[in-house]
């Protein structure tokens, strides 16, 4: 917890150093309509199946998502996959259940590919195998769920959009992180800035904030900690032609209805039935 709040502490201060350019008020606002999956699975339909893996972005499609959101890293002789922490620590094991130990990078394919994904969260998932970029993708091209993708470390951008091209997705998926390198390399490709709880940030300036790392970004839509969204905060990221995604919301209806009423454009969950559900006329 203290490494991943340490991230976002330093991620902010970056964004407040260096996104110190003019706004144009007109930037946003004159930027196309994006594309929008208004409720998104976070690592596939997480609370039912192992993040990240085939059959969580299965049960995210039969669940009747609009999105679903998943992680990729590169192994250690090239290969993206799906996997979240750094670390494979408790979530990758071998056939006995043991734990195996390291970074998604330290493994070649060969290694990874048999090792159990599902273990850790049951029996019952046992014998459940890492996915691939191209794997993710293919489920998901032909049903009405798109992919919502982000990158855990620079340097993939290149041949995630390469994937997503050879599949005639450029205007069915979202990208979640390197959105201004991913729109240099496609511009039809939408795109967001993903933000945690901006704790650096005093609620006054949060506004400013977010308009200015869009901008760095090229685009209009960002995707920020659930928590730091308040109606007034829509209201005023509304009124600058800002496109709102939130994460995590848990089991929460009070606050997915909350969410709903602010306008808040996009959800991002491990229960996307739930969020479904608390949709305003369901």
């Amino acid at each position: 917890m203290i490494c991943k709040k340490m991230f976002w502490v330093c991620f902010q201060v970056f964004l407040t150093l260096f996104v110190t350019q003019e706004v144009d008020s007109q930037t946003l606002v004159s930027m196309p309509e994006p594309l929008i999956a208004r409720v998104v699975g976070h690592r596939g339909h997480s609370s039912i199946q192992p993040e990240n893996t085939l059959p969580a972005i299965l049960q995210c499609v039969k669940t009747g998502a609009d999105g679903c959101e998943c992680d990729l890293q590169r192994t250690r002789d090239g290969k993206i996959v799906l996997f979240h922490d750094v670390k494979t620590d408790w979530k990758l094991r071998d056939a006995a259940g043991k734990p195996i130990r390291g970074e998604i990078a330290d493994f070649d394919w060969e290694t990874l590919r048999h090792g159990d994904v599902g273990l850790w969260k049951g029996e019952a998932f046992r014998g459940t195998r890492i996915a691939t970029l191209e794997e993710y993708l293919d489920a998901l091209k032909e049903t009405p769920c798109i992919p919502v993708i982000e990158l855990k470390k620079p340097g993939l951008e290149e041949e995630t959009v390469a994937a997503v091209k050879a599949r005639g997705l450029e205007k069915r998926c979202v990208f979640i992180s390197s959105s201004r390198k991913i729109r240099e390399l496609c511009p039809e490709i939408t795109t967001a800035v993903l933000l945690g709880k901006c704790e650096n940030v005093p609620d006054e300036e949060l506004a400013d904030f977010i308009e200015k790392a869009l901008i760095r970004g090229n685009t209009n839509v960002v995707d920020i900690e659930h928590s730091r969204m308040t109606p007034e905060l829509a209201q005023e990221l509304k009124r600058r032609g800002i496109y709102i995604m939130v994460w995590t919301v848990q089991h929460d209806p009070q606050r997915l209805a909350e969410l709903y009423a602010m306008g808040v454009d996009s959800i991002t969950t491990d229960y996307p039935d739930e969020a479904i559900q608390a949709m305003p006329g369901k």
